[in-house]
């Protein structure tokens, strides 16, 4: 009975009322529709199932994971010595890309905003190729750049870079057409250019957001970075690679230890700053 009025419900929020009071029926009813749905759904999971091969048995498998994780520990605090510079290294990767991609980002969204820029076909133009860069995973960036560039950390800034601008252009531009369209108009009215606009309106109205969505971005860059290493970059996505490679599990039990710190404290500080920022 309760999901009769559930379906029910949604079928009259598409129910509209024209000029003489009558009801018109503007799509046929849900019920079908509904089960319609609910059939492609389970038939999606059940062939990704088989297409993939998942063996739920193993997944299930408790003296699997137990044995796995009883060769990670006692971790070996010898291996802390070694891994002191390559884990600044993965935070410097992700601290450059940050700043250089919220830069990028920033000037990017300026020019994709429509409350700043007339011209719909450049705002249009820019968001597109924004678009298409979003759908390029970090990994994918790290390949490509690693092909050009080879083996060095310079390529694990620029990846990351690219995939940061992808990723907050979007969020900025639209943190800054969400600003009242008034003050810009006053600054327009008294002579006041795109220079202007930015300095006065939109650093004052959107910082927030702005500085929220860096905080977040470097948050995710620190996790990038340690995940790009594996293919050469270097960090500690690198020694990732090799301790799993020559079975070294109490050195990568050490490894993950390490890394999980260094999110934790990560996520606190961003979380800290986006604090900080509500109080701006």
């Amino acid at each position: 009975m309760q999901k009769k009025k559930i379906e029910d419900f949604f079928i009259e929020r598409f129910i509209i009322k024209n000029r003489d009071n009558a009801y018109v029926e503007i799509i046929k009813p849900l019920r079908l529709k509904v089960k319609l749905y609910k059939f492609l759904f389970i038939l999606l999971i059940a062939v990704s199932l088989l297409i993939t091969d998942i063996d739920l048995s193993k997944l299930t498998s408790i003296s699997g994971i137990v044995s796995f994780f009883s060769r990670l520990f006692p971790i070996s605090f010898n291996y802390l010595g070694k891994i002191w510079t390559p884990l600044w290294q993965t935070v410097s990767i992700a601290i450059v890309s940050t700043v250089l991609g919220s830069i990028l980002s920033f000037f990017l969204a300026v020019f994709s905003s429509v409350n700043l820029v007339s011209s719909k076909k450049w705002v249009s133009l820019i968001r597109f190729i924004l678009s298409v860069l979003r759908t390029i995973p970090e990994m994918v960036w790290a390949v490509v750049f690693v092909a050009i560039l080879g083996i060095n950390e310079i390529t694990g800034v620029i990846a990351l870079t690219m995939y940061t601008t992808a990723f907050l252009s979007k969020g900025f531009y639209e943190s800054i057409e969400s600003i009242n369209s008034e003050p810009l108009e006053v600054v327009k009215s008294v002579g006041g250019g795109l220079l202007h606009q930015i300095i006065y309106v939109v650093l004052p109205l959107s910082r927030q957001f702005l500085i929220s969505y860096v905080s977040y971005a470097f948050e995710m860059n620190i996790r990038s970075a340690s995940i790009i290493g594996y293919v050469g970059i270097g960090g500690i996505g690198h020694l990732y690679n090799v301790t799993l490679a020559l079975g070294q599990y109490q050195r990568l039990g050490t490894l993950i230890v390490v890394t999980l710190i260094l999110v934790l404290i990560v996520d606190n500080l961003a979380n800290y700053i986006r604090m900080l920022s509500l109080k701006l």
